[in-house]
């Protein structure tokens, strides 16, 4: 594969309440690219394509599948959202790791919507895009909320869980949420770390790591993945520790001096 192609193969698409079988590329049109497109073939050497653009990604979401198709991964974006269906967890695992380090930060935490705000309350996900921020429910994930990192007024952890304002740049989202979760603190360092330009679950001097195939076992896909996890936790460790040898962090972090 080109240095564009991010995965292919052979993946289940939703079209309407249907799934179909086909042979899908992922391709990244230039390595400047904001955006991926996925050419749809009716199956594997024949030229006639589709294509569907998929612009403005706000975050991977990744279950358990269902009417008949075992794992689905969603690709979500503000507009849209592609719907892409394996047959085992090592494809989906292999898509999912491609796709990510293509779209660089990419991370997702399940939280609850607090009552009281213009979002709908009750259990949902927070999906993290580089600087784009969304929250997402239900399966097809549908977006009910979205942000740019650097509109935000402020945001920090809480107890037992995590807040943010949107400043007035974020027009109707404008205003203070709340989110009840367990990560808030891991939460706020990765806002930390994504506005300050530092890519955490980077490797470093930028060197691409070694992506796995569809092909590939399922031992070897666990082995990586826990490879990866603690290699990231690493990093963050020592971010953290850099970043706490200074003046004391306020529960409550301001992106900008304006309040």
């Amino acid at each position: 594969m080109s240095d564009t192609v991010i995965a292919e193969g052979a993946v289940k698409i939703r079209d309407g309440k249907k799934w179909k079988s086909r042979w899908l590329v992922l391709r990244k049109p230039s390595p400047v690219a904001d955006c991926v497109v996925l050419y749809v073939y009716k199956e594997r050497g024949v030229k006639e394509r589709n294509s569907v653009t998929l612009e403005h990604i706000c975050g991977l979401e990744a279950c358990v599948g269902t009417d008949g198709v075992p794992f689905i991964l969603s690709i979500l974006c503000l507009s849209q959202t592609a719907m892409l269906g394996f047959d085992s967890k090592e494809a989906l695992q292999s898509w999912d790791l491609r796709l990510r380090y293509c779209l660089g930060e990419v991370h997702s935490f399940s939280v609850s919507v607090l009552p009281g705000t213009k979002l709908e309350s009750g259990p949902a996900t927070l999906h993290l895009c580089n600087n784009v921020l969304v929250i997402a429910k239900d399966l097809p994930a549908v977006i009910i909320g979205h942000w740019n990192l650097l509109d935000l007024r402020r945001y920090g952890p809480v107890n037992n869980g995590f807040v943010f304002e949107g400043g007035t740049r974020c027009g109707y989202w404008a205003g203070v949420f709340f989110l009840s979760c367990a990560e808030g603190e891991q939460i706020s360092f990765l806002f930390d770390c994504i506005v300050r330009g530092i890519s955490p679950s980077r490797g470093p001097f930028g060197l691409k790591p070694l992506l796995p195939e569809p092909s590939i076992s399922a031992a070897s896909v666990q082995d990586r993945l826990k490879h990866e996890a603690e290699e990231l936790e690493r990093r963050l460790s020592l971010l953290s520790h850099s970043t706490g040898t200074g003046s004391p962090v306020s529960p409550v972090r301001p992106i900008s001096s304006v309040w």
